[in-house]
């Protein structure tokens, strides 16, 4: 197991003008960013064409926050997650559509307060929440019927597709990680790998894949970074000196991480030949290749 020490880090909100956020969420090819802010009240979409962020026009309801975005493969719809202190909470999920600005369906999951969203990689109409009761439900948004399958977690904080969509990653409230099998078919089974993981290195708060599927890039309870190669069960851990880290993201060729704090503060790491290193933007706003994820 490598460990490494990453002494210097960026420090500066990003962008400065737009506060401070606790997720974000790339498009598949990068020419969109989406932020949660960081009191869960806006959504904002940043396009590359303009260089500007738009906060959306999405009405809430009393005590309502947003907890995760995701954007669809073919880049034109963000689904939007939100959770509730309302007792008759039912899971709330929004489909905004890029192109119309505005939202173009949502629907009641049935699973609770929402803390996960992701779409499938392969499928626009594949959707999978993760609910506060426990459960895990893949949808197909175009009939808005699910397929469900508990996962004895409780709470679904974080969940992942793989690029090849053939393995789904979950994380509860508790930090423990799952793997999960899925078939072509939509239904899933339980892949023990996650379990060398959860043993030896304990809890995990957040995840995401590498291009090819055979790496989870990992956020540990200790808030350090992990890269998992699943074919040979190497794990190399990565120090951030950054306390509290509550969102990850991967640029599209998984070159470049987004991690952000529990202040809102978003840091950037480069992942070139296993290791891990941080890229200083603390004099500057993040420039465009950089969110994308360019050499």
């Amino acid at each position: 197991m490598q460990n490494a020490s990453l002494s210097e880090y960026c420090t500066e909100p990003f962008p400065q003008n737009l506060g401070l956020i606790k997720g974000l969420a790339s498009s598949p090819d990068g020419e969109h960013l989406v932020t949660v802010g960081k009191d869960g009240d806006t959504i904002n979409l940043w396009d590359e064409a303009s260089d500007q962020f738009q906060q959306l026009p999405i009405p809430t309801k009393d005590n309502e926050t947003f907890t995760s975005v995701a954007f669809s493969p073919d880049e034109k719809r963000l689904a939007i997650a939100s959770a509730s202190a309302a007792e008759d909470e039912t899971g709330l999920v929004r489909i905004w559509d890029i192109t119309q600005n505005a939202i173009v369906e949502q629907f009641d999951t049935g699973q609770g307060e929402l803390y996960s969203v992701a779409f499938s990689p392969l499928d626009s109409r594949q959707l999978v929440t993760g609910g506060g009761d426990g459960t895990v439900k893949v949808w197909d948004i175009s009939s808005n019927r699910p397929a469900q399958f508990s996962t004895t977690q409780g709470t679904i904080q974080r969940m992942e597709f793989s690029p090849n969509q053939e393995l789904l990653a979950t994380i509860s409230k508790n930090n423990q990680l799952n793997l999960w099998n899925v078939r072509e078919d939509g239904t899933v089974s339980l892949n023990p790998a996650a379990e060398i993981v959860q043993q030896q290195y304990g809890g995990v708060k957040n995840v995401t894949f590498s291009p090819d599927s055979k790496t989870l890039i990992l956020v540990g309870n200790d808030d350090t970074i992990k890269l998992w190669n699943m074919s040979n069960n190497q794990l190399d851990t990565f120090v951030t000196q950054q306390q509290q880290i509550q969102s990850l993201a991967a640029s599209p060729n998984k070159r470049k991480l987004a991690t952000i704090g529990s202040n809102g503060i978003l840091n950037l790491w480069q992942i070139q030949d296993g290791n891990l290193s941080p890229i200083d933007i603390s004099k500057s706003q993040l420039s465009r290749s950089q969110i994308k994820g360019g050499n």
